[in-house]
């Protein structure tokens, strides 16, 4: 499972075999997880996240959703 980044106690990644689905992250840390759609940043599901920390999550997604979704391209495409 490929890690995008460490942003303070939350870590983003993919998950390799989830590229046939629409560009998405996957974040844990801090006693939770939640997955979220890149485009539109939209939270598909979540555990153990109160709506702050899912506001906030959304907010470093929104930081880096340009590089991500290109690596998203990168990766889905094989190359």
């Amino acid at each position: 499972m490929p890690t995008l980044a460490t942003i303070g106690p939350y870590i983003f990644r993919f998950r390799s075999l989830d590229y046939g689905e629409r560009p998405h992250v996957h974040v844990t840390g801090h006693g939770g997880s939640a997955k979220f759609w890149l485009q539109p940043i939209e939270q598909v599901r979540s555990r153990d996240y109160h709506h702050a920390e899912l506001k906030h999550i959304a907010r470093l997604i929104d930081m880096h959703q340009a590089e991500w979704l290109a690596e998203w391209e990168k990766r889905s495409s094989g190359n």
